[in-house]
């Protein structure tokens, strides 16, 4: 089936190739737990060429390295804020859109 979120596998093939996963918490054995990856494939070199034309992108712009990185970690923040599960909260407190996080291992990242 068709993938969704491209820029999630272009970052995560890129810094791969770039041995870059840790510093942003990834790791290529956990990538199929991801749920905006819907797959546990091996990195292509489609998207690893997707993301150099992006970073290249970035430095055309004018961004500094770091400011790609940050880029980097927020999109990182947002793939570990997909993992995060809720569901509802059991009680009589009276309070609205009441929800638990049920797996905090992502925010523990």
């Amino acid at each position: 089936g068709e993938k969704n979120f491209h820029i999630f596998y272009y970052m995560y093939d890129g810094l791969e190739a770039d041995n870059r996963l840790e510093e942003f918490h990834l790791d290529h054995l956990s990538r199929g737990s991801h749920r905006y990856l819907t797959d546990n494939h091996q990195p292509t070199k489609a998207h690893i060429d997707k993301f150099y034309e992006i970073k290249n992108g970035f430095k055309v712009l004018g961004f500094r390295d770091n400011e790609v990185d940050t880029v980097y970690a927020v999109l990182t923040a947002i793939l570990f804020l997909g993992d995060i599960e809720f569901e509802e909260a059991a009680g009589e407190d009276n309070t609205d859109n009441k929800s638990v996080v049920v797996n905090t291992s992502p925010l523990n990242k």
